[in-house]
């Protein structure tokens, strides 16, 4: 694992995306000092993590409850530029004022203080744990960017990916990755979401402690036979360990809040 800049973060108050290899370190809670508190950003270049790219103040309210999960995705032609002109900041609240799922989307080019909403009034509030949410562009030209919310265990009883376009409120689609190792319960997993335009419909299932004892990962693409590895990193079932797909390259990253060094870590796996 590779050790970051950042400190431990083995608490209620952090959340983390990748996207084009960096790191995204989101603070529910950026500004205790501040009467009100904020929502921060953090980013990390994984070629030099002990150097923090970029430290934003966005304009988001504190964020510190379980209603609130964040990606980022980037909008420009070129990925490998920059932080400030690349990502945008994408907060969904599980079940916002409009008593709905909403999307609030922060504009890079304003340094996430410019605000878009989406409240998707034909999608109730999601407060079941065992979903969690991302955004992505998906294959099909019209799509834009879509909300993906991903059910570990849908009325299919598989992993299903719903999936919103913020373009048309009202246009859904729903897949059921029923192509997953059954010998795995989706309720003991964790999943993350690491598809595109480009790279196709893709959901990683990971199991903190598989059958061999250790993390195993299965790549999930649509309509497609599974793809199972298991981690060299050893066993992940504690509070310690989130995982993160990379919807531009399609890789899965595991963060380790308090790793051995006493700090963030975070390592590619696939």
């Amino acid at each position: 694992m590779a050790t970051t800049l950042l400190h431990r973060t083995d608490n209620a108050l952090w959340s983390f995306d990748v996207y084009h290899g960096l790191l995204y370190a989101i603070n529910r809670n950026g500004r205790p000092q501040q009467n009100q508190g904020g929502t921060d950003v953090h980013s990390f270049y994984p070629a030099n993590l002990s150097s923090r790219v970029t430290h934003v103040a966005t304009s988001l309210h504190r964020t510190d409850n379980n209603l609130w999960e964040f990606s980022v995705l980037g909008y420009h032609a070129n990925p490998s530029d920059t932080f400030s002109t690349n990502c945008d900041f994408y907060a969904i609240n599980r079940r916002g004022l409009s008593g709905t799922t909403e999307v609030h989307v922060f504009s890079a080019r304003s340094g996430y203080q410019a605000a878009t909403h989406y409240a998707f009034r034909s999608w109730h509030a999601i407060l079941d744990q065992t979903w969690t949410f991302g955004v992505s562009r998906v294959p099909g030209s019209s799509a834009g960017v879509c909300l993906i919310g991903i059910a570990a265990q849908g009325a299919s009883r598989s992993p299903e990916a719903h999936i919103y376009r913020l373009n048309n409120l009202q246009a859904h689609d729903h897949l059921v990755f029923a192509n997953y190792p059954t010998d795995l319960n989706p309720l003991a997993c964790k999943f993350a979401w690491a598809g595109s335009d480009r790279i196709g419909y893709r959901l990683y299932m990971v199991s903190p402690r598989g059958p061999s004892g250790s993390t195993e990962i299965v790549r999930l693409d649509h309509n497609q036979p599974p793809v199972r590895t298991v981690s060299s990193i050893g066993p992940t079932d504690n509070a310690l360990w989130d995982f993160v797909g990379d919807s531009q390259s399609g890789h899965l990253y595991a963060v380790c809040r308090h790793g051995l060094s006493g700090m963030t870590e975070y390592e590619r796996l696939t």
